[in-house]
């Protein structure tokens, strides 16, 4: 697994209200990385700007449930404003 979504899962085992869905992002993740399909390797450097920004853990949630939301297809995103809206 990569630094920053190992990161992430650890940050989720650390809080109590989130333990409970650190081994499904864990599983989750280790999925994405082992694709050799193009488009999820988008999608893992889309979940990797989520998960690199200085949120909260509840805010990269909300934002993974966000880009898990959009409809199948390639879609052209602004991840930044659009989909998180996070000024920075």
């Amino acid at each position: 697994m990569t630094p920053v979504f190992a990161t992430f899962v650890d940050d989720l085992r650390a809080d109590p209200q989130t333990v409970d869905a650190a081994d499904t992002f864990a599983e989750f993740f280790r999925e994405v990385e082992l694709s050799d399909n193009w488009h999820i390797r988008q999608f893992a450097k889309a979940l990797n700007w989520i998960l690199v920004q200085p949120r909260t853990v509840r805010e990269k949630i909300d934002a993974i449930l966000k880009l898990l939301e959009l409809p199948p297809g390639p879609r052209i995103v602004s991840m930044r404003l659009l989909l998180t809206g996070w000024a920075a």
